[in-house]
């Protein structure tokens, strides 16, 4: 199977994300450009010039499909994106270092890819990053035993990887843990870690009969065992009265209750905005909502894909609503801590967002000012072939954030082709980064972008590694990246290379501009082999950035 649209997806229900690909499209793009060398300034929500290729990565599992659906930044500011690939129809991850170039010393290349058994279909639809840095991925596995074209029979399905992308020898079973609800089709969307480390994996999970889909939540011990203290034997189904209902998200709130949210739909097809809440042990928490439970109409078809949580202890959704004109919107509602909608937000406590015709949001995050960011694809006519990013950030009222690219809204390409991005995550400096699929050549890779959301500055040095002779003299240019409008003056302060029979000039650059050029002289008695050299620069409002270039002098001394 290819692809099914956005319309058909959102009549039908939230799928798993093994069997659902949705496409989106569009006739006009946004071409995006930012720090360019003619001393434009990057805008706020622009594109960054310093990851990957223009402020975009795409990696090729070797397959013709496939995807990333998840996405985190670990403590040290690496990217570990997870997904799956139909090449070999296991889970894949790919860990990327700060500027986007793939970390070589993750798995293979930066790849890992984890076969659950020959034959078998995988895929991962969230992660997790521990505190050690351990990574849990979470999904789907249809075990060689139950494949069925017509009937998927899938499980949930976890690993845990080191910190160098080896499985955790020491989770489950030789890393892998696979959980049976009732013995038809149940796959997990949605991954946390408590902070005592028991690990909250939630999805849908299907009757034997295949007749009704329900809530399904699963609670884990830090080795990977099924917690017997949560629900029965450590698992909970929940059902909202609907014949097609699935989770999608997870928090956790204060005093370690658990949110969970999706959708559900009714004998008539109509689907709404459904959350519920969990007591530690796994009951239905009563004090929310109508018993525990709270849906929200938009329209005939709608669904959560997404959940944050204010520092009031608010709680925003976000997902997809039909627009009653054969579309679909952003659709976004905020609740308080009760589960009553907070009708101080958009109207009467929801929002929804046209980009263009079919529109789906699939990730979502609140920014320390409490602005929300939401990321998902966009079809802007009628081609379903081809789509691309969509990214909105929102005031705290509901409002579309006019700062932002276009008065709220930022559209990404990235080669023409069917593109959406269905993860996102803040960076500690703030930057956004999407993760989603890419389509080259009728191909889909893992997709990935970063978006400046601040008022800053870069460096770059091109090229990286210099060869020099001695006794010779070189000119290096550093690149002087702006993000957000930031115009002010940077002062760049070369190394002290006097030890190494360097000099350097001149010993400082100020400058407003886009570039600044220093002369290095290299002496006859200057030391052979590489050397690393490391530029910084300040503003004048004290913040620093560094960019590094190696220096190889060539020739025995």
């Amino acid at each position: 199977m290819r692809s099914v649209g956005i319309k058909r997806g959102l009549k039908r229900g939230y799928l798993a994300f093994m069997i659902l690909v949705v496409v989106l499209s569009s006739n006009t793009r946004r071409s995006l450009k930012a720090g360019t060398d003619e001393g434009v300034p990057a805008a706020v929500g622009d594109l960054d010039p310093t990851f990957g290729t223009g402020g975009k990565v795409v990696t090729d599992f070797g397959g013709e499909f496939d995807r990333a659906t998840t996405v985190g930044v670990q403590p040290d500011g690496k990217i570990v994106a997870g997904g799956f690939t139909l090449s070999s129809n296991n889970f894949a991850l790919a860990r990327y270092n700060v500027d986007g170039g793939l970390d070589s010393s993750f798995g293979s290349g930066g790849k890992v890819t984890t076969d659950f058994d020959v034959s078998s279909n995988s895929g991962i639809a969230a992660i997790a990053i521990q505190a050690d840095g351990k990574v849990i991925a979470a999904g789907g596995v249809q075990p060689r035993s139950d494949i069925s074209p017509t009937l998927p029979n899938f499980k949930f399905a976890m690993t845990r990887y080191n910190p160098d992308g080896s499985l955790d020898q020491s989770f489950g079973s030789g890393g892998k843990v696979v959980t049976d609800f009732t013995g038809s089709s149940e796959s997990v969307s949605a991954l946390v870690i408590q902070p005592d480390r028991k690990i909250l994996a939630a999805g849908f999970v299907d009757n034997p009969a295949r007749t009704n889909r329900d809530f399904a939540l699963a609670r884990y011990n830090p080795d990977g065992s099924l917690d017997s203290s949560f629900g029965f034997g450590g698992k909970v189904i929940t059902d909202f009265g609907g014949v097609f209902d699935g989770a999608n998200a997870i928090a956790i709130q204060p005093g370690a209750r658990i949110l969970v949210a999706g959708s559900n739909h009714s004998l008539s097809t109509v689907s709404s905005f459904s959350l519920v809440r969990y007591n530690v042990d796994g009951s239905i928490d009563s004090s929310f909502g109508s018993g525990g439970k709270v849906t929200t109409r938009f329209s005939d078809n709608a669904g959560v894909r997404a959940l944050a949580l204010q520092p009031d202890s608010k709680i925003v959704a976000a997902g997809t609503a039909d627009d009653g004109k054969a579309g679909s919107d952003f659709a976004l509602a905020r609740y308080n801590p009760d589960g009553s909608l907070d009708l101080s937000f958009g109207c009467q406590g929801k929002v929804t967002t046209d980009f263009g015709t079919y529109n789906a949001a699939y990730a979502m995050s609140i920014q320390s000012d409490g602005k929300i960011v939401v990321a998902g694809g966009v079809q802007q006519g009628t081609d379903s072939r081809s789509s691309d990013f969509v990214l909105a950030r929102y005031n705290p009222d509901g409002g579309l954030d006019s700062s932002f690219g276009s008065g709220g809204k930022v559209i990404t390409d990235f080669s023409g082709g069917s593109d959406t991005a269905f993860a996102l995550t803040i960076q500690p400096d703030h930057n956004i980064v999407l993760a989603g699929q890419g389509e080259t050549n009728t191909n889909f890779d893992f997709a990935l972008a970063r978006y400046v959301t601040e008022r800053d500055f870069a460096l770059s040095i091109d090229p990286a590694i210099v060869n020099a002779t001695r006794p010779t003299k070189v000119r290096l240019s550093v690149r002087i990246h702006r993000f957000g409008g930031f115009s002010g003056a940077v002062v760049i302060i070369p190394p002290e290379t006097s030890s190494l029979n360097i000099k350097m000039v001149p010993d400082s650059f100020s400058t407003p501009g886009e570039k600044a050029v220093f002369k290095l002289k290299i002496r006859e008695n200057a030391p052979s082999g590489p050397q690393m050299l490391v530029f910084t620069a300040k503003d004048d409002t004290g913040r620093v950035h560094t960019a590094t270039v190696t220096l190889v002098i060539e020739g025995e001394r």
